[in-house]
């Protein structure tokens, strides 16, 4: 049997460490929709981000998060996610 842990992303900024709860399916769902809202409706894309790392964290680091330049939230998410949108990983057979 596989055991699936939820292990948490850890990230820093500076010297100092956050942590960031493992995203489920549904989270996944809405955070690779970000990019995509973002430039349709800034704001509600910028909400959609902090209620995403809002609902994933404690005080500390979402206001860590938040306090990043915008281009360095979308990296954090991506790697978060562990996904990069349109991007999709070959067998290595090609």
């Amino acid at each position: 049997m596989k055991n699936y842990a939820s292990d948490p992303f850890q990230f820093q900024i500076g010297t100092k460490t956050f942590v960031l709860q493992e995203l489920g399916f549904g989270d996944i769902e809405k955070a690779t929709g970000i990019g995509d809202l973002l430039k349709e409706n800034t704001m509600k894309g910028v909400e959609a981000i902090h209620d995403l790392v809002q609902g994933k964290s404690d005080k500390r680091t979402a206001d860590a998060v938040m306090a990043l330049p915008p281009r360095k939230v979308l990296e954090l998410i991506q790697d978060w996610i562990g996904l990069t949108p349109g991007e999709s990983q070959t067998s290595g057979d090609e």
